[in-house]
């Protein structure tokens, strides 16, 4: 395609960037703390992990506790949201706004992926401040 020179209608999701997802068993999520989708593609708290993915920040408390995966759904937000900032090596400053963030537990995102490169890629930072590293999800 080439590039348009008009305004166009694009199509996009809701507003609060919210989607359902399926919980893997037997996990607790708190409200407001950083989800991951694991290996097999169910929500799961944020931690370092291999094989991990970024879904966003659950919008509720969850617990699948005695639950098979995917019998309970919650909402996973993708709006941007200010976590805490990783220490030494990943500590993250107004300087690294554009770049990319790393998940280091379900309330903290870093500059690197790790020793390992274990750490899920988390979003972008948009900017720091007085309450965190703000976090764009999608981009």
């Amino acid at each position: 395609m080439s590039q348009i020179t008009q305004d166009r209608d694009t199509r996009s999701a809701d507003s609060n960037l919210s989607f359902d997802q399926p919980v893997a068993a037997n996990q607790i999520l708190f409200a407001g703390t950083l989800a991951e989708f694991n290996a097999s593609g169910y929500i799961v708290p944020a931690t370092a992990a291999a094989g991990h993915r970024c879904a966003g920040w659950s919008a509720y408390h969850v617990d699948s506790t005695g639950m098979a995966d995917g019998q309970y759904i919650t909402a996973i937000n993708r709006q941007p949201a200010a976590f805490a900032s990783g220490a030494g090596a990943d500590a993250i400053t107004q300087a690294d706004a554009g770049l990319a963030c790393y998940v280091i537990d379900n309330q903290t995102v870093g500059k690197t992926d790790g020793a390992a490169h274990d750490r899920p890629r988390a979003g972008k930072i948009l900017r720091v401040d007085v309450d965190g590293v703000w976090v764009d999800f999608i981009g």
